[in-house]
């Protein structure tokens, strides 16, 4: 924990959870521990603090480099992997990625959300009742074709159309904007690139 961590504003208790739900990351997956072994060796660190007023579980404020965590229950390894993995982005993202909080947050929440339905068994987190069976289906196959292939090629164009498509059917997001700039998820492809997990 020591190795990413910039402030810990947590309390004794606290800090021993998210030492546990850090080890249980790096075990959980070999991109999760590439994501943790790449900060680590690029110097990327992180602050950590609870608030209880935040609008999920956990959130990460690239603003302030900082990992909110709502109540002690929050500290665990399912939170952990999407926010480690937003700062991941806000390293990799030239300017951070705060200067997308509102034009290109689906992208954004997008490929987060893609990344933990690669490393997740049984995928799909991104597109659930909300959407026609036929889109589920086609997202499906087309998380599986990566995890198959063992490389992120995706072209500018897909990737357009399944963050809009987030965009019209995540409940969490709808009428999130898509930035046309944001053509690749670059945080993910380097992550692959880095890692040998394929």
């Amino acid at each position: 924990m020591e190795k990413i961590q910039n402030q810990n504003n947590l309390d004794s208790t606290q800090t021993e959870l998210l030492k546990t739900a850090l080890e249980n990351l790096i075990l959980e997956h070999c991109l999760t521990a590439s994501v943790y072994n790449s900060m680590v060796n690029s110097g990327i660190k992180v602050n950590f603090e609870m608030k209880n007023d935040i609008s999920g579980a956990a959130g990460y404020n690239p603003s302030n480099k900082t990992m909110y965590f709502s109540d002690n229950s929050a500290i665990c390894v399912g939170n952990l992997k999407e926010e480690i993995f937003h700062a991941w982005q806000d390293a990799n993202y030239a300017g951070g990625i705060a200067q997308y909080s509102v034009n290109g947050k689906a992208n954004i929440e997008f490929e987060a959300k893609l990344f933990i339905d690669i490393i997740n068994i049984y995928c799909c987190s991104n597109f659930s009742e909300s959407a026609p069976i036929e889109i589920r289906n086609q997202y499906i196959d087309w998380v599986e074709s990566i995890k198959v292939n063992g490389n992120i090629t995706i072209s500018s164009s897909d990737y357009l159309i399944w963050a809009n498509r987030f965009s019209q059917y995540n409940q969490g997001y709808l009428g999130a904007i898509v930035n046309s700039n944001l053509t690749s998820p670059e945080a993910l492809i380097n992550i692959f690139d880095f890692s040998n997990c394929f």
